[in-house]
């Protein structure tokens, strides 16, 4: 009779002790996520909303309700897993358009892209991959019609590290690039950068 009593004690113990489950035992924990907001600004209704989230093989569902539109002007949100993603609307002419997010997605952040009307659609990427092993703390761009250099492309907080790469969305043309580092040198483009329509232009920064 001593083996069943030894027993009970030791369950009693552990229960006592508040042993830790195991990994195994525990749920797995939520996956973080993030905002996905699309604004249209198209001039037109949006009747199908898609989302693809980069690494992912397949279009989501429709991410507007079976009655639901976008109309002009309209704003929606919808939480998702993070990650860089890609949308696709469908039109009231017919039209689908695709737009690409210019970051990453992070936990409690919010990524927002913007359907542009039929004028700002004649837009081509701009992607500038800094190979100077030097962090750019400021990036700005030039048309080269134009005297004056436009507005920091940076966010408020961000940097261009050694070896990574930042895309833009802009207006077709050529442009000239002027880049300051963080330790205050400034470098431009030793050439006019040309942008296409529907195009992603590629340049490498060196120092």
């Amino acid at each position: 009779m001593l083996a069943p009593l030894v027993l009970v004690l030791v369950l009693v113990a552990c229960r006592a002790r508040g042993v830790a489950p195991t990994a195994r035992d525990r749920p797995p924990e939520p996956a973080a996520t993030g905002d996905l907001v699309v604004e249209n600004h198209s001039g037109q209704t949006v009747f199908r909303l898609q989302a693809l989230r980069e690494g992912e093989g397949e279009w989501s569902e429709d991410l507007l309700a079976s009655d639901e539109v976008l109309g002009e002007g309209a704003r929606r949100r919808w939480p998702v897993a993070c990650g860089r993603y890609r949308v696709r609307a469908e039109l009231a002419d017919g039209r689908a358009v695709e737009l690409r997010a210019e970051r990453d997605l992070g936990p409690d952040e919010e990524v927002v892209l913007r359907l542009p009307s039929a004028e700002a659609s004649r837009r081509g990427t701009l992607t500038l991959v800094n190979a100077t092993g030097y962090t750019i703390a400021r990036v700005q761009f030039s048309p080269t019609n134009s005297m004056r250099w436009g507005e920091d492309r940076l966010g408020p907080k961000e940097v261009l590290a050694p070896g990574r790469s930042r895309s833009w969305q802009i207006p077709a043309g050529r442009y000239n690039v002027r880049v300051y580092f963080q330790d205050r040198t400034v470098l431009e483009a030793r050439r006019p950068i040309e942008v296409t329509v529907g195009e992603r232009c590629l340049y490498r920064l060196e120092r």
